[in-house]
């Protein structure tokens, strides 16, 4: 009787956690833009982008709009500061910007939208971090670097890069 009451309980238990498909909301199709929480950059003037994050996920993230220099500059007590701009500079552009100078160069990652380097003396000395990135979004050209007067670690130039990763449009509603 013991086992048969075990059992009993067991069913009515995996009955009531059980659930069938009518249950559950409809799942997103391959084709559908996974859910982000958004979080709006463009207050303040800026440029008319989001950062994408993931759900349950949160930054802390200053975005101001320097009108003297026509940029979005956004930071964070973590070591972020980027500049982002309007702008159709190519990462070709850059390099060859940055390779005409005094330091030697060391690419970490080169792509056609993103270069992520190290700079250092030519004696080899004081090594320094950069990204540069440049992609459409939307129908604008944009251009994302590192504040070049703010020194960087290699952590925090990784975590901006991908910080760069989630960053696109933002898209009005109709009213």
């Amino acid at each position: 009787m013991k086992y048969i009451t075990s059992i009993f309980v067991l069913l009515i238990f995996s009955s009531a956690c059980s659930t069938n498909d009518n249950d559950l909301p409809e799942k997103a199709g391959k084709n559908q833009e996974p859910e982000f929480v958004l979080v709006d950059l463009s207050e303040g003037g800026g440029l008319p982008l989001v950062l994408k994050l993931d759900p349950g996920s949160s930054i802390e993230m200053d975005a101001r709009w320097n009108s003297a220099f026509g940029r979005m500059e956004l930071s964070n007590a973590h070591g972020v500061s980027i500049f982002v701009f309007e702008d159709t500079l190519s990462c070709a552009s850059k390099k060859e910007e940055i390779e005409g100078g005094i330091f030697d160069i060391s690419y970490i990652i080169e792509t056609d939208t993103l270069i992520f380097y190290k700079s250092t003396l030519p004696d080899g000395s004081t090594p320094y971090w950069h990204f540069f990135a440049s992609f459409p979004i939307g129908n604008s050209h944009y251009v994302f670097e590192n504040n070049p007067l703010v020194e960087c670690t290699e952590h925090q130039i990784k975590a901006m890069t991908a910080l760069v990763g989630k960053i696109g449009g933002l898209k009005k509603e109709a009213q």
